[in-house]
This record gives structure tokens, C-alpha cells and sequence, in this order.
């Protein structure tokens, strides 16, 4: 059985944030005298501690994606015959690995040819890191459907082209370490992608959508759910797996 909670704002504040008095965490309303927490910098762990107290009847600054389910995480039970079994088991395979590790050791020397083929190596992998190379790729957005019709154009100049209808694009013309892509298109954030040495030849990149703020009370909802049953061969499977 687990818990989760759902966050909602049923009649946004129409209040501008840039008019309240800053506080420790949030900013004070004067209008309804109340303390306002600001939520938009807190990651999902946060904002689940947070109400873990259960806070009645509170104000909140929060980003629309952040007005969802959040499922609390179960503590694990801890067995201490178990974990003794485990580590008897983990101290007997590290044993005989060494012992089978003592019994082979093979004293192995580098030869110069070797030095010399990893020298070459590195010295081409330093030339590749400062040629230029076509970039070409596909933009997809965050349920991994294509975007067509996103513009990537290079920082600070006015070259660019578009995705089509695929998500597909290739830049016009080589680009090398150190360039600066950027892609913008209604409705999503603005993102830079950064052209290293390591770029491949065809890459994948992923926009997320512009999410805007929303002040008001918060409605907390408590939700208690029950996983499904599992089978009795899956339960005995799980309990195997466990002990390694």
C-alpha cells in the first residue's frame, strides 16, 4: 500500500509576485496579509517534504507542472539475518576471487611499439577534436514525438534552418568545437546545445514546454492506493533476487 498527494490551485491569486515584500521563503501579500511560499525553485523531493506536515490552508507561488501527483517512497524493511546472509555471501566471492586472482598473476610488460600506437591514437583523436563537422540530428519534445518546424540557428549569427516534418534538420554548413546552437519554438523554452568533440554524427536533442506560475491556495489531496497483487511465483522470485 502506498500514499500520494495531489497539489491543485482552484482560484488563482491575481496578484503581481514583483509586489510583495521578499521573506525567507516566499514573499508576503499584502492585500490578503498572508506569507506566500515560493515552490517554482524546488525539485519534486522538496516540494513532497515540504507537505509532508501536512501545512492547512496555505498560499503558494508554484510552476503548472508542479500541480500534479507526488507519490511518497515506502522505507525499506531491513532483515539483519538477511543482510548477515548477504554479506557471508559477498565475503566467500570476494575470496575466491582473490585467490583465483593470486594464483594468475602474469607479470606483463608495455612494449615500445604499444607506446608508440597510443601516442598516434591520442594525437588523431586532438586533430578530430579540431575539425569542423556537419551537425545534423532530430528535435523531439518531452513525450519523444518529433517537432517540426523548430528553428536552430548559430549564436550570434543569422545562419539557421528549420526541422521538418519529421523532426529531422542538418545545418547548412560545418561547425566546430565550441559552437553554439540555439532552438526556439512556440511554447517551449528556448535551448542552447553547445558542439563538443564528442558530437556525434546525427544527434537527438528535446524540448521541454514553457511552463508559466500560478499563485493561490493550495488544495492538498491525500490519495492511499494499493499496488496489485502479485503473484505467489512472483513473490518468491522477488524474495531470490533480494538476497543478491
Amino acid at each position: 500500500m502506498s500514499k500520494r498527494i495531489s497539489l491543485s490551485i482552484e482560484n488563482p491569486c491575481h496578484e503581481q509576485w514583483s509586489d510583495f515584500t521578499p521573506t525567507a521563503n516566499g514573499g508576503f501579500c499584502s492585500s490578503c496579509s498572508k506569507n506566500v511560499v515560493d515552490f517554482t525553485k524546488m525539485s519534486d523531493a522538496e516540494v513532497l517534504a515540504f507537505f509532508t506536515n501536512k501545512p492547512a490552508n496555505m498560499c503558494g507561488r508554484l510552476r503548472t507542472n508542479q500541480l500534479k501527483s507526488y507519490s511518497f517512497q515506502t522505507a525499506p524493511t531491513f532483515n539483519p539475518g538477511l543482510t548477515l546472509l548477504k554479506a557471508g555471501f559477498l565475503s566467500l566471492m570476494f575470496a575466491l576471487m582473490a585467490k583465483e586472482g593470486s594464483a594468475n598473476v602474469i607479470q606483463q610488460q608495455i612494449s615500445p611499439v604499444y607506446m608508440e600506437h597510443t601516442a598516434s591514437m591520442q594525437t588523431a583523436t586532438l586533430r578530430v577534436a579540431d575539425e569542423e563537422r556537419i551537425v545534423k540530428g532530430v528535435v523531439r519534445d518531452e513525450v519523444n514525438q518529433p517537432m517540426a518546424g523548430v528553428s536552430i540557428y548559430l549564436k550570434g549569427s543569422m545562419e539557421g534552418t528549420v526541422t521538418d516534418a519529421d523532426g529531422k534538420f542538418e545545418f547548412p554548413r560545418k561547425l566546430k568545437e565550441g559552437d553554439v546552437l540555439m532552438l526556439s519554438f512556440i511554447g517551449y523554452e528556448t535551448m542552447e546545445y553547445t558542439v563538443t568533440a564528442e558530437t556525434i554524427d546525427s544527434i537527438e536533442i528535446r524540448l521541454s514546454a514553457a511552463y508559466y506560475e500560478m499563485m493561490g491556495k493550495i488544495v492538498v489531496v491525500d490519495d492511499i492506493y494499493t499496488e496489485k497483487e502479485q503473484s505467489g511465483l512472483r513473490k518468491w522470485w522477488g524474495k531470490v533476487k533480494g538476497i543478491f
